[in-house]
Parts: structure tokens; sequence; C-alpha cells
């Protein structure tokens, strides 16, 4: 089984899984289980937290970091604002309407898995996408493309919407067959 980049449990709810069904060349999403059996998937460390704003980000040994040693509040910069000084509950940023996932031209269907962070606007839409781990090189793009076209929950702030950071586990599987939305089945 490939590596898998993978930031963080707390993050899981906010994850979604580009997961492919048995025999064609497309894969599909679904969301992700996050009490699945065998899933080795955290450091521990929600990086979309305000208070981790300046927190490295880790990616899985073995796995390509796209932006080694940085941070999500390095990343996004001033872009992703302080949230309320008087906020007392935080809702993530999540999807709610995945965009079609779409094999790269030209490179044969494989296990990958690509990590992607999006800075999610007070409306929903994405404003920016990096991708930040990945288990193998070339997906990039196509899982950035595909967050950058999807929709999100924005992240609330005592009930009100807000700028916020989310992260996005995006997984191509080879031999895929349809699509499903961003909904467990």
């Amino acid at each position: 089984m490939m590596r898998v980049a993978l930031l963080s449990l707390a993050l899981l709810p906010l994850s979604a899984f580009a997961q492919a069904a048995p025999d064609a060349g497309t894969p599909d999403t679904s969301a992700p289980d996050a009490t699945a059996p065998g899933d080795d998937l955290s450091s521990g460390l929600d990086y979309t937290d305000p208070a981790l704003h300046h927190q490295p980000i880790t990616c899985r040994e073995g796995d390509i970091e796209r932006h080694a040693g940085q941070s999500l509040g390095q990343l996004f910069g001033d872009a992703w604002p302080t949230p309320p000084a008087a906020a007392t509950k935080r809702e993530h940023a999540a999807i709610d309407h995945w965009a079609k996932v779409v094999m790269p031209n030209g490179l044969a269907p494989k296990d990958v898995t690509v990590v992607v962070a999006a800075l999610v606007g007070a409306d929903g839409k994405p404003q920016r996408a990096e991708a930040i781990c990945a288990s193998t090189a070339g997906f990039d793009t196509s899982a950035v493309r595909t967050v950058m076209q999807s929709r999100f929950t924005p992240t609330m702030y005592d009930g009100v919407a807000s700028v916020g950071a989310a992260v996005v586990v995006v997984r191509y599987s080879r031999g895929a067959s349809g699509m499903r939305t961003g909904r467990r089945p």
C-alpha cells in the first residue's frame, strides 16, 4: 500500500478523498471515514487552527513536500486573517460539493494521494489552493484544480462565516469507474 501524505486526524472531518471504484481510468470522490481501521493518518495537529498558524506542516516520510518547513500561515500570508478575538466557537471549512476529479493526461492510473491546502472565502468559494504533500509527482495540478472548482461550507466563528483554511486529501486510484459526490455512500 502506498504511503499516504496526511496531516492530522483533526483534519479528517474536513478532508475528502477522491477514491476509485474498479475498472476505468477516472478517479471518483467520496468522503473520508474518520474511523476506518488501520488508517495511520495523524501528526495530531489541526493545521487549520489559527492557534497553529505558524506550525510547520509535516508530510509522511517518503512523500513529496511541496512547501517544506512552511506553515499554512506562511503559505497563505495576510490572505488568511486572524480570527475574531472574542470568538469562542470555530467550525471548520468543509467541502459541500466536489468538482469532477480527472486523472492527469499522459499518466498511467495509479494509487496516488495529494494533500491540498485551500483558503476558503466567507462565501464558500476557494480563493487559493496549494498542493502541500504528494505520494507521487504529476498529480498536483489536477488535485488543485478539483479543489478550486469545488464548493465549501466556510469557516464559522460563533456562527459568522469567515475566511479560513481547509486541508483536503485527494486520492487517485488505479482502475476507477464512475464518479461519486463527496458524500458517503
